[in-house]
């Protein structure tokens, strides 16, 4: 009772929001959820709304200091730096990427020898996500959560299972293409991934305190709890590498999407285009399409939005961009318990259903095919 009135106490906001969001704060906040933190983004100005406090043990206020590791969120880093060697002339997005990665053993057949660079941004290579594996998921969440899995151990992984499907025939997540696409740009370029991004896309969003989770974690940090009984903070948990390996401030993540959703810049525009030209013959059954690093859905009739989500043991992080309202968001929660994700679910469609009907459909009628 005690941990729950502080975090009511500690609820903040920042700029115009309703009484039903203010309400839906409170109640996430003394139910399951330790700390939220929520940002619509506009081409000219960022609204925060935070709710809780950094960790059980630490009752600060979570704000945009607050550091997170932004798990899939991650995945836009490597499509912009994909995106600025499009444009530099230095990559082709639909040449073979097997040639760069002859060393994880996984390319070896005909099928996975046309593989392309735009496979692993779109989700479409058919390679086994490592991180659905029984052997990666027992030891990180029973056995040795705070060790660290080198690639070539999670290679040996992936080569006991076959492509799912031929490559480019349809849409599978897995979070083994990320890891594959950064250890292939450091082969292409000889430089370590976290440098490149340092050099080529850091800059373009004025940001300087977002890199590789060095597992170094200071007082700033936001912390998540896994199970229940007892629960396991799972700040010090280890996820490996590249898919789910940059940490940032929740500051530098929302100056990051902004960049992406409305900076006129040649690599966000690229990107941009790309998304709003998704091809959709490799659709989900919902009609959706991931397509270099965000997934595309409709709010009503012609009407598209586009989202990408981040989940870490504790955490639970989305982004959705907006193109018809010029709205886009950044929704995080740190959960106490397993049970809590439904609370996020709910801060997503109190702002999908608001976008839905100004699209002219009706709350609820999102999610559907173009």
């Amino acid at each position: 009772m005690y941990v729950g009135l502080w975090l009511l106490s500690g609820c903040t906001s920042t700029g115009a929001q309703t009484g039903m969001l203010d309400e839906l704060l409170e109640r996430a906040t003394v139910a399951d959820v330790s700390g939220i933190y929520i940002v619509e983004i506009h081409a000219d100005r960022i609204v925060n709304h935070s709710a809780g406090v950094l960790s059980l043990e630490k009752p600060a206020p979570i704000n945009g200091s607050s550091r997170i590791r932004i798990a899939s969120l991650g995945k836009l880093y490597g499509s912009a730096l994909v995106a600025s060697y499009v444009l530099d002339g230095q990559l082709d997005l639909d040449e073979s990427v097997a040639p760069w990665l002859q060393g994880t053993g996984l390319f070896a057949g005909r099928q996975a020898q046309q593989i392309t660079w735009r496979m692993l941004l779109d989700q479409t290579s058919g390679i086994e996500n490592y991180t659905d594996l029984a052997a990666w998921r027992e030891k990180k969440f029973v056995t040795a959560p705070e060790s660290a899995w080198s690639r070539s151990q999670i290679y040996r992984l992936l080569q006991d299972y076959p492509l799912r499907f031929a490559p480019g025939s349809r849409w599978s997540y897995s979070n083994s293409n990320a890891l594959l696409l950064a250890d292939a740009l450091e082969n292409k370029t000889g430089i370590p991934y976290g440098q490149q991004l340092a050099q080529r896309v850091y800059p373009l969003a004025n940001i300087t305190g977002t890199g590789i989770d060095d597992g170094r974690y200071d007082n700033d940090w936001v912390h998540g709890y896994f199970g229940t009984a007892p629960r396991r903070a799972t700040l010090r948990w280890r996820h490996g590498f590249h898919d789910a390996g940059l940490t940032s401030s929740l500051s530098e993540l929302a100056r990051f999407l902004q960049f992406l959703y409305f900076d006129p810049d040649s690599v966000a525009a690229y990107l941009r285009e790309q998304w709003m030209t998704c091809q959709l013959e490799k659709a989900t059954p919902d009609g959706g399409a991931y397509c270099l690093g965000m997934n595309r859905q409709s709010l009503a009739a012609d009407t598209v939005y586009f989202y990408i989500e981040g989940n870490w043991p504790g955490y639970h992080s989305s982004s959705f961009f907006f193109p018809a309202s010029g709205r886009a968001l950044l929704i995080f929660t740190a959960t106490t318990s397993r049970q809590a994700d439904g609370w996020h679910d709910r801060l997503e469609d109190y702002f999908l259903k608001q976008e839905a009907i100004k699209a002219g459909g009706k709350p609820g009628s999102y999610g559907q095919s173009p």
